[in-house]
């Protein structure tokens, strides 16, 4: 089928134009053949968001990307009052380090600190935001 267990996806409740991002956690099909999923939400504001490992100077996010050895990754980032999280393909995190997150037009010194959750082809990421260097 089209889904398992541990696979991230989006949806939208029929009433709301709000996307949301949840993992599948349990699939079943009834005696009439009626799909049934169970789901958990992922809490939190939701950003498109970039992260990006550098070659040694990962802080500056005006660097020259032609010839780096720079890797980008694309990204969502969750965010609530007192937590940031990032969601991205699985392999990506490899051990705590610092990196540059770019969300809402503007790259962030960020910390990946540890793997919350990997499913499927997803892993969840707690970070640690750090305030955008001002130009």
């Amino acid at each position: 089928g089209w889904g398992r267990a541990g696979m991230l996806i989006g949806f939208r409740r029929p009433d709301s134009l709000d996307w949301q991002i949840a993992v599948l956690r349990r699939l079943s099909r009834s005696v009439d053949g009626r799909l049934g999923i169970g789901a958990q939400v992922l809490n939190g504001t939701t950003a498109c968001a970039r992260l990006r490992f550098g070659s040694g100077d990962a802080g500056n996010p005006w660097v020259a990307l032609a010839g780096t050895t720079d890797a980008y990754y694309h990204a969502i980032l969750l965010r609530d009052a007192d937590t940031a999280r990032v969601l991205v393909e699985p392999g990506v995190f490899t051990d705590a380090r610092e990196c540059m997150l770019s969300f809402e037009r503007v790259w962030h010194p960020a910390r990946l600190e540890r793997v919350l959750e990997q499913g499927y082809d997803f892993e969840l990421i707690e970070v640690r935001l750090q305030p955008a260097a001002q130009s």
